[in-house]
């Protein structure tokens, strides 16, 4: 999952973002390069 860091129209679903939104779209990784989005770290286990 990516959090919005500026607002868009996917392109593709025609939904738009604003900033502060999650997006589980298939571009995220199109959208974090073209500053859209931040990938979220993933958390690991602690034991």
């Amino acid at each position: 999952m990516a959090k919005v860091i500026a607002g868009f129209r996917d392109k593709e679903t025609q939904i738009v973002y604003v900033i502060g939104d999650d997006y589980e779209g298939d571009r995220v990784a199109e959208l974090t390069k073209a500053g859209f989005l931040k990938k979220e770290a993933t958390k690991k286990a602690t034991k």
